[in-house]
């Protein structure tokens, strides 16, 4: 069973996700800050991550140059709200596989994408 690790900090998003990642067979691990997404990427090695910008510690940004320093390797997916193009261009500068716009997916084609990325 793949492993993915959602960090999102709004948790009533977080369960819709959860639900829908389960549902279609994956292993899904959710925390709600940087700092525990930077802890859960250690001790539960996902297969993929889910990462939102917006934390409330800290910037996603960080998060995802943390995890990619961390392993190279790593697939990580940015899902956020955030439709800026410098952002997009420093989310793939730092390691993204891919950017995704929370209000223009569905919850269950957000999953479809994950899949393409396992």
């Amino acid at each position: 069973m793949k492993k993915v690790l959602l960090i999102e900090d709004n948790v009533d998003i977080s369960e819709i996700y959860c639900k829908e990642l389960k549902y279609r067979g994956y292993d899904v691990k959710a925390v709600y800050t940087g700092k525990d997404g930077e802890e859960a990427f250690t001790s539960y090695v996902p297969d993929l991550t889910i990462l939102d910008l917006t934390l409330p510690d800290m910037s996603g940004v960080d998060v995802l140059k943390y995890l990619k320093g961390s392993n190279k390797l790593a697939k990580i997916i940015v899902l956020t709200n955030l439709d800026v193009p410098a952002v997009v261009n420093e989310v793939y500068a730092a390691g993204a596989d891919g950017y995704i716009i929370k209000s223009q997916f569905l919850p269950s084609q957000i999953v479809d994408e994950v899949s393409r990325y396992l």
